[in-house]
């Protein structure tokens, strides 16, 4: 696939498409945006345009450095990504990438250097790739892959040129789910809807059987009375022990509570929606349970619904802050079932 296959990301593919042209290349990118919207993809392209056979602006798919790159049997392609259950991307993986970079290409015109997560680097690994980044040699490429600019020193940023990369537009993403998921068609647009413009989240989330979690948690939450808290907990915490039905690496096991507190969130949204604007106008997440929705809102004033939603935040940062999972989603559920209770 060439950058005719890119979707969604229209300024990346006419800056490189001119870049190519005018055969501007720099030695270092930062590709910046949400996971799951296509950078790493984009990264290969750029990396077959730039080594094609046959092209000029764009890869033809067919010479045999395009076909290698693909099949990731390039020797001049690297790609640098964090190893299973690490939270950070340490120094060894920069240093390997620092030997490859001193040797030249052995079939390609260019090296490419493609890291992930770049913005997970720890302090040690990011001074050694800053030197790196200050005098590489021509033939090198390095393309940092990030979700945030937040943790990545300005050192770093300042070298290479960034380049946004943007959320998918809903429609794209229900049609490549489409594409993907052709048994699924029912909950399809669901699924395009909650995954925030992100492909890889969408599928994500469908492997990880969240629109059957979705119903369970309004269920449960509709029904929920103090002395329930800690049965609604242990269910929540048993999904994450074994979410898509294996056992998962604690950082997997955060990234999946945040799904979940997202879809507690928007149920408490959908309610607040219902009680301070007319029925039906208004955009609500769970537009299929609007019956429940209705009857929910009688049992909460809007200043216990913006409690709990506090509460829900406050998860988040709690979350972010390392917290015990199963004391967190303990204490949240607890906190809610007396808000409701406050009400009654």
């Amino acid at each position: 696939m060439s950058f005719k296959n890119v979707l969604g990301q229209r300024h990346a593919v006419e800056t490189f498409s001119k870049i190519l042209k005018n055969d501007r290349l720099a030695n270092s990118y930062l590709f910046l945006g949400i996971d799951g919207i296509g950078k790493s993809f984009f990264a290969k392209q750029l990396a077959k345009s730039v080594n094609c056979q046959n092209g000029q602006e764009d890869s033809c798919d067919e010479c045999q450095s395009c076909k290698r790159i693909d099949a990731g049997t390039s020797p001049d392609v690297y790609r640098i990504t964090l190893e299973k259950d690490r939270k950070l991307l340490g120094i060894k993986s920069v240093k390997t990438l620092q030997d490859a970079v001193a040797l030249k290409p052995v079939e390609s015109k260019r090296k490419v250097f493609i890291i992930e997560d770049a913005n997970k680097l720890t302090e040690e690994a990011s001074n050694c790739l800053l030197k790196t980044l200050e005098e590489p040699p021509l033939f090198v490429i390095i393309i940092l892959l990030v979700n945030s600019l937040d943790a990545l020193p300005e050192t770093i940023i300042s070298r290479c040129r960034v380049i946004r990369f943007f959320s998918l537009p809903e429609e794209s993403i229900l049609n490549l789910l489409r594409d993907s998921r052709p048994d699924m068609e029912e909950s399809l647009s669901w699924f395009a809807q909650v995954s925030n413009g992100s492909i890889g989240t969408a599928l994500s989330l469908i492997d990880g059987n969240i629109f059957e979690k979705n119903e369970a948690i309004i269920n449960s939450l509709s029904k929920l009375k103090p002395e329930d808290n800690f049965s609604l907990s242990k269910e929540i915490n048993e999904w994450l022990t074994a979410a898509k039905g294996k056992t998962i690496s604690l950082e997997e096991k955060r990234l999946y509570l945040k799904t979940i507190l997202n879809l507690i969130l928007h149920y408490y949204r959908d309610i607040l929606i219902y009680k301070t604007r007319p029925a039906g106008d208004g955009y609500y997440f769970n537009k299929d349970c609007i019956g429940l929705i209705e009857a929910q809102s009688g049992l909460f004033s809007i200043n216990s619904i913006s409690v709990i939603i506090n509460h829900i935040f406050r998860a988040f940062e709690e979350l972010d802050a390392n917290v015990n999972t199963n004391l967190l989603i303990e204490n949240l559920i607890t906190r809610i079932a007396l808000a409701k209770k406050a009400c009654a």
